[in-house]
């Protein structure tokens, strides 16, 4: 099944900048000053990012009764970025896409 996938892999990053655009289209000024007002929030997702997702990853791997490598994977994972998905499921959930797109931004030049 993925191989019917590769001929849409040149488009994969056109696709992705579309969808970015999108996200950026829905945004003001006034969303980001929101932002900024309560950088707080900003901090305590990103340090969530790199504390809990990291330990969520590592405690259901480990109750899963994974191999080691398996959570390695899983731990380095948790602790990435959201990248593009996450403030696409976050504009679909009607939450705060500024907030979403602005720990996105934090947590990738971290």
């Amino acid at each position: 099944m993925p191989e019917w996938f590769i001929p849409t892999k040149p488009a994969i990053p056109y696709l992705l900048g579309l969808i970015m655009f999108g996200m950026g289209i829905t945004l003001t000024m006034g969303d980001f000053l929101g932002v900024i007002k309560r950088w707080r929030l900003v901090v305590i997702g990103v340090l969530a990012q790199y504390t809990m997702m990291p330990l969520l990853a590592l405690g259901i791997t480990l109750a899963l009764g994974l191999p080691k490598e398996v959570v390695a994977g899983f731990v380095l994972l948790g602790a990435c970025p959201g990248g593009t998905a996450s403030n696409v499921v976050t504009y679909l959930a009607k939450g705060n896409v500024a907030l979403s797109v602005s720990m996105t931004l934090v947590s990738t030049l971290l």
